[in-house]
């Protein structure tokens, strides 16, 4: 499955860092003399499960002609922040795509990504035309599902539930596709005394 997505918060120093949440002609920037300023983004939204195939930080900008833009940009791989890519200085609208799966490698890591950027250079003084500006920076990703299994109720140990419940239960869950564990059915159609043996039969 694979899916791009913007994100929806930010922390940090960069202009009008929420101009960057969505793919248009509005920009966050740093300008002359504020090189070293960083701004991290996230809230993506991903709700990825599976095995991870690519994990990729897309940046959309452009900066002026001075001649040391650098604009750095990172993902945080849930321990600290890893550079992912360098996008130096160019008066063209630019497009970049950074692969991160080295470090998003995981559902867990995909579902709370967070990207930084970070100006570079722009000393004070001329031409006064130095500056960075980040349009839009979404996350594509790709991930396989895993493997899923369809079943029925008949699938499982019929003494371990009352017998008025078991066609309830098989109405409940017939022909879905769930996961061995007993918290996807109706606790209420398992016996107290039986719950923990079914889980450490199925799960």
């Amino acid at each position: 499955m694979a899916e791009t997505k913007s994100p929806t918060s930010n922390t940090g120093t960069w202009h009008d860092p929420n101009n960057a949440h969505t793919d248009d002609l509005n920009y966050a920037y740093c300008g002359d003399g504020e090189g070293g300023r960083t701004q991290d983004y996230q809230g993506y939204g991903f709700a990825a499960s599976g095995s991870i195939l690519e994990a990729r930080v897309d940046v959309k900008g452009y900066s002026g002609d001075g001649t040391k833009h650098t604009i750095k940009v990172y993902v945080w791989d849930a321990t600290q922040w890893q550079l992912v890519g360098t996008i130096t200085s160019t008066t063209q609208c630019f497009s970049r795509q950074f692969d991160a799966s080295a470090y998003i490698n995981t559902p867990a890591k995909l579902n709370n990504v967070k990207t930084r950027i970070e100006s570079v250079g722009l000393s004070a003084g001329a031409p006064t035309s130095r500056y960075v500006r980040v349009c839009w920076i979404p996350v594509y990703a790709d991930w396989s599902l895993g493997p899923t299994e369809t079943i029925t109720a008949k699938t499982f140990p019929m003494e371990y539930l009352d017998p008025q419940e078991a066609r309830e239960l098989t109405s409940e869950v017939s022909g879905a596709t769930i996961t061995h564990t007993n918290k996807d059915f109706p606790e209420k159609l398992i016996k107290k005394g039986d719950a923990r043996q079914l889980q450490s039969e199925w799960t």
